[in-house]
């Protein structure tokens, strides 16, 4: 199959938004953090996905038509100057990239409780005993991105707040572009420290903090339709 087939699993509308964040200046330190590969750099690529898009409007202001497919313009050799390991790259970021809890409930439960470490696991710490394994997965957890938007956008930003109606002094302190980006990061993290939690803990630790994640999840009360799934844990 071809990068543009496999593009089907996502609509255009996805796509488009994804473009977007990720063409905003406040997002470039997420690129490279959800698995985006360049040998370039991202200002270089950056400023071919904004050519891309202010070729994309120019194209909707010439024709009555509907807006060509984004699908057809970031998978081809057409108008987005990007070299195949890069179309590659936003392709496996952009199929992933699920931004709510109902849509990975049990990576988002273990990044939402993940936050209480290791308040709420007590039994897990004992479990390990080893200083140094708790102080690397609270350096896991604590490598992400800040999502307070700047107090001044920059040009471009401040355009694409204005088109897709992002308000960065949401009352509800909610931002689009940092907060989604923000949640998958979260999600990316969590895979990463039960992936070395595997490796690096003994089967016994492993349960421990399985059992312990699930605990903390009947008091907080977070919604997963079912058992929390151990996932790379050897439990």
């Amino acid at each position: 199959m071809t990068l543009r087939q496999h593009a089907q699993a996502r609509t255009p509308e996805h796509w488009g938004t994804l473009a977007a964040y990720f063409s905003m200046d406040v997002t470039e330190p997420f690129w490279e953090k959800l698995g985006f590969v360049s040998e370039r750099g991202v200002a270089e690529c950056r400023a071919a996905l904004r050519d891309m898009i202010l070729r994309l409007r120019q194209a909707a202001v010439k024709s009555p038509n509907p807006l060509p497919d984004i699908r057809d313009w970031v998978f081809t050799d057409g108008p987005l100057a990007w070299t195949a390991q890069e179309q590659q790259s936003f392709l496996e970021l952009g199929i992933n990239f699920e931004a709510t809890h109902s849509e990975k409930p049990h990576i988002s439960s273990w990044a939402s409780v993940l936050i209480y470490f290791p308040g709420m696991f007590d039994a897990t710490v004992a479990a390990v005993n080893d200083p140094d394994a708790i102080s690397h997965i609270l350096e896991m957890r604590d490598s992400e991105l800040p999502t307070d938007a700047p107090e001044k956008l920059s040009m471009w930003d401040a355009q694409m707040c204005a088109r897709h109606g992002w308000n960065p002094k949401d009352e509800l302190e909610y931002f689009p572009p940092l907060d989604e980006l923000s949640i998958v990061e979260n999600q990316i993290i969590a895979d990463q420290i039960l992936r070395w939690a595997a490796v690096n803990l003994d089967p016994a630790a492993q349960r421990v903090f399985w059992e312990n994640a699930q605990a903390a999840i009947d008091e907080l009360g977070v919604w997963i339709p079912e058992p929390l799934k151990p996932l790379h844990l050897k439990v």
